[in-house]
């Protein structure tokens, strides 16, 4: 019997991917610490645990989906919705329409939550008017969006980088500083009152929302030619992830409880540490500004729904995609009315709930269960090809 070379692991592809599932994390909420102080150091010690699990279980979403994704050549979500749940047509039509919604109602939410944090950064930085703040944020991601996408696209690999490193380096002084803070609550084995099941449910919160990148990668895993590229991604993304959450809300936690009234945490801390005009302050606020207007989703749901109001191409495309990112922005900043807090609790969990049933089920139930029957089924071709091939012989 011949044997069959395997396709070489593409290393440059599936590391990029995974930097680019830690670009989709760490995004305003993270970088702001705000995701981190309400959905895991709130309830004290125990965030020890939460933040560990939720990149494990997504670790395995992604490995399974986009196995998936590669085994159908998928080119992008839709492919996996029609496909993954049922062999009927019918309910292939439904699951792609409820991704449709899900991809919209979220860029409703992210967006809205972005304008809300801007707005409060600028609020407590320079002073602005919270709504002027909101205001100024819309008119520049219009902007970005409609005119400039590919300039901020050029400027998000150094953007994460510098985001990161500031992080790492507050995140570092702060725990050196505060340690004796971390120690206390774990000895103490302090939860703020937070009751075990409650820290568990915001864990599982989270998880929902930080899957949302499956539906981007879906589309990188169907170019993929070996299942050990889903393996790279999983693994190197899930640990990366995984990695810089734990650290990151060990150092919010090590200033439990005094923090726990901010809506911008990491800034405050900051502030706190190295004062407003300190040269890692000015540095963070101009990556966090930039982490709020730099979300690509306007482009994306835009490219997506586009076309749907304008069926029978009569008007120009760009002109008709403008207008509907405008009107999505518009909706969003009304809801940026809400708060930033309000957002993030509430918001952030209708994303979880109608991406856990869909992408985190589907990537831990179905798309296991569909790569079996794939993989079956080709055996079977393969036996039988080779039994006909012996037979001729």
């Amino acid at each position: 019997m011949k044997k069959v070379n395997q396709p070489k692991v593409q290393w440059v592809v599936a590391i990029g991917a995974a930097f680019a599932w830690f670009g989709n994390h760490c995004g305003a909420g993270f970088c702001s610490g705000l995701t981190l102080l309400k959905y895991f150091t709130r309830a004290g010690w125990l965030s020890l645990v939460t933040t560990i699990i939720p990149f494990i279980i997504l670790g395995f979403v992604f490995y399974y989906m986009g196995e998936y994704s590669r085994l159908i050549r998928a080119d992008s979500y839709k492919d996996v919705a029609f496909s993954l749940y049922s062999k009927k047509e019918a309910v292939g039509k439904v699951m792609v329409v409820v991704f449709d919604v899900i991809v919209l109602v979220s860029l409703l939410v992210n967006s809205s939550t972005v304008l809300a944090g801007a707005g409060t950064f600028l609020n407590q930085a320079l002073g602005m008017n919270y709504f002027l703040g909101t205001l100024l944020c819309l008119l520049i991601v219009v902007a970005i969006s409609m005119f400039g996408a590919t300039i901020m696209a050029k400027i998000d690999l150094p953007l994460g980088v510098i985001m990161t490193s500031c992080i790492l380096i507050v995140a570092a002084i702060l725990l050196k500083e505060n340690w004796s803070g971390v120690t206390h609550i774990v000895q103490t084995k302090e939860t703020f009152n937070v009751s075990t099941g409650s820290a568990i449910g915001d864990m599982l919160w989270y998880t929902g929302i930080q899957v949302g990148f499956c539906s981007a990668y879906i589309a990188i895993a169907g170019k993929f030619t070996s299942k050990n590229d889903n393996k790279v991604m999983a693994i190197f993304g899930g640990f990366l992830n995984g990695f810089m959450l734990f650290v990151v809300s060990l150092a919010v936690l090590s200033r439990m409880p005094g923090i726990s009234t901010s809506v911008i945490p990491i800034y405050d801390m900051i502030v706190e540490r190295f004062g407003s005009t300190g040269i890692l302050s000015v540095i963070y606020s101009v990556g966090l500004f930039l982490a709020y207007v730099s979300m690509s989703d306007v482009v994306a749901v835009c490219a997506r729904f586009g076309p749907w109001f304008n069926p029978r191409k009569k008007y120009n495309q760009a002109v008709v995609d403008m207008i509907f990112g405008t009107v999505l922005l518009g909706v969003s900043l009304l809801l940026a009315q809400l708060g930033v807090v309000a957002l993030v609790t509430k918001g952030y969990q209708l994303i979880s709930f109608l991406r856990i049933p869909t992408f985190i089920v589907g990537g831990l139930v179905f798309a296991p269960w569909r790569i079996h029957q794939i993989n079956k089924q080709r055996a079977a071709s393969l036996t039988e090809s080779a039994e006909s091939e012996s037979a001729l012989k």
